[in-house]
């Protein structure tokens, strides 16, 4: 009765928190593909990972690995009285543990693991093991290591039947049997499963409307699971475009989730999806328009574009930058107008981004912008000009240097002690010079510096 309940007590330790706990340390890439070895008991250690893509119709199949890691060899249990079983959790809600498994006849199975050896079993397809829910974990498992499991009802379900797109957490525990004493029971490393939709073109009807419902189940159910229902959006591809373009735009579902399915619209190039972007961009949800706005340029859609650009003109300083941001990160340009209206923007914010449009390159027109931007009224949008300017260098800015660094010296006399010190940093670097400007100094300290500039520049401009 003792052993039973010391056993019950380390059986705890497997729980679901153990299941979704950080994995130890890897060990090296030559010694397995994925996935990290186990803890190590008595020397031995356990690995596990995956055999080839994992898909919510396809099999689960795994390689796993016993590791001596101990000084001397260890003695083993017959081949055919070691087993083990896998736990399988996507949430609190969606956890499983399997049927016992025993490891392929055709395993290498010394009667001595050696010291400093492996032993890798065949790949193991854990598809057709039954599956018990999570919560009757501790009484699967007592009958497992009691050997009374044939007392357990039939499971219900397959795991290949539970696997679902998405990501998930999987472990395999094995128990190592030994004469006298408990049973060695030995966890794997965490694997980080990311589960592939089905193939559509393999699905029957009423195969893809349930893959769909779930998929609309996952968007909505909250802002994390969104995002991992827009990566299963993505591996289907094209055929869930129509699905996409009717929820995104139906108000009853959460904004979370039309947020996530506008981004997927985006990130699927097809001339459908950039129509549907077309009427999202004039959406009541305003994260719906921003989601338009910085993702919509992936495209590469005229139709698309000049929709962005003509409702920037109608949206705040965030919409505006965000659309910039988008064109410089998805395109590497910004359209001329979107960045007039950043400049022309009384939103700092929209300012500051259109400095970052305008650090592409040191051209006449965007050099002359930044200079503008030296006497702009918020120190956050001198400080970002200051920085591009001095980023790009002496020699970049040519026969325009002069111009910059008066505009650079004349700054100073405007408020904001982080553009002083940003506005000094570029001068060093376009100069040479080195007058730091520290704002946590003393006030005289900190004037002393401003009037060595000034006094510089007097005595440069005057030669």
């Amino acid at each position: 009765m003792k052993a039973r309940q010391n056993r019950s007590a380390a059986l705890c330790a497997c729980l679901l928190a153990a299941a979704l706990a950080r994995p130890p340390a890897a060990v090296a890439e030559a010694e397995k593909p994925a996935a990290a070895f186990g803890d190590s008991r008595a020397g031995l250690s356990f690995g596990a990972w995956t055999a080839g893509e994992v898909r919510a119709d396809g099999p689960l199949a795994a390689h796993l690995t016993l590791r001596h890691v101990g000084a001397v060899g260890v003695d083993l249990p017959r081949r055919e009285e070691a087993f083990g079983w896998f736990l399988l959790v996507y949430d609190r809600q969606r956890a499983y543990i399997s049927e016992k498994f025993f490891l392929p006849k055709t395993t290498d199975w010394p009667a001595a693991l050696k010291a400093a050896s492996l032993r890798t079993a065949e790949p193991l397809d854990l598809s057709a093991l039954g599956v018990y829910p999570y919560a009757d974990y501790r009484k699967v498992v007592e009958a497992y290591l009691d050997g009374t499991e044939d007392q357990l009802p039939r499971p219900d379900k397959k795991l290949g039947e539970v696997l679902a797109p998405g990501k998930a957490v999987g472990r395999f525990m094995l128990v190592l049997p030994r004469d006298n004493e408990e049973p060695m029971i030995l966890r794997s490393g965490k694997l980080e499963l990311d589960i592939a939709p089905p193939k559509w073109a393999n699905l029957t009807e009423a195969q893809r409307k349930e893959l769909v419902v779930d998929l609309l189940a996952r968007f909505d159910r909250d802002a994390w699971s969104a995002r991992e229902a827009h990566g299963v959006a993505l591996e289907i591809g094209k055929p869930i475009l129509p699905t996409l373009a009717r929820e995104a735009a139906n108000y009853a579902r959460p904004d979370h989730a039309r947020m996530w399915m506008t981004t997927a619209l985006a990130d699927i190039a097809d001339p459908a999806a950039a129509a549907a972007l077309v009427k999202l961009a004039a959406s009541p949800s305003e994260g719906v328009r921003l989601v338009v706005a910085y993702h919509g340029p992936k495209q590469r859609s005229d139709a698309l574009d000049k929709t962005i650009l003509a409702r920037a003109g109608k949206e705040d300083a965030r919409y505006i930058s965000l659309a910039l941001v988008g064109f410089l990160v998805f395109r590497g340009e910004a359209p001329p107008e979107l960045l007039k209206l950043s400049l022309d923007s009384e939103d700092p914010r929209a300012r500051a981004t259109a400095v970052r449009a305008l650090s592409q390159q040191a051209g006449d027109e965007n050099v002359r912008s930044l200079t503008r931007l030296l006497k702009d009224p918020h120190q956050r949008v001198r400080a970002a000009a200051a920085r591009v300017l001095g980023a790009m260098g002496a020699k970049a800015l040519g026969t325009r240097l002069p111009a910059v660094l008066g505009g650079m010296v004349g700054a100073l006399d405007l408020e904001g002690e982080q553009a002083r010190q940003r506005l000094c940093m570029a001068l060093g670097e376009l100069t040479g010079e080195q007058r730091p400007y520290d704002p946590a100094a003393p006030a005289e300290a900190r004037a002393r510096v401003l009037a060595e500039w000034k006094a510089w520049w007097k005595q440069r401009a005057g030669r």
